[in-house]
This record gives C-alpha cells, sequence and structure tokens, in this order.
C-alpha cells in the first residue's frame, strides 16, 4: 500500500499502481490482503 508521510493511504499512487498492473494484464485487486495491514486503517479508510 503507499502510504503518505502520515501513514494515511496515498490515493494517487495505489490507482496509478492498479492500472499499471490493469495493463499488464492483472485481472483483479485484493486490498487489504493476506499482509495484515487492513487492520491498521480505520473502517472509513478500508471503504
Amino acid at each position: 500500500m503507499p502510504l503518505q508521510p502520515d501513514l494515511t493511504l496515498h490515493h494517487s499512487k495505489l490507482i496509478t499502481h492498479i492500472r499499471t498492473l490493469a495493463v499488464k494484464g492483472i485481472q483483479g485487486v485484493v486490498l487489504f490482503g493476506p499482509a495484515g495491514e487492513g487492520l491498521s486503517f480505520s473502517a472509513t479508510e478500508r471503504l
């Protein structure tokens, strides 16, 4: 997850990364997956 210095999600970098993966043929994205970082974000940020 690309984060800003204050540890909030860097939305534009995430979108750029997902678009790059899509161009390479990826068919899906799982946010807050097995790495466990989901618990570091608030419920609002996870939505």
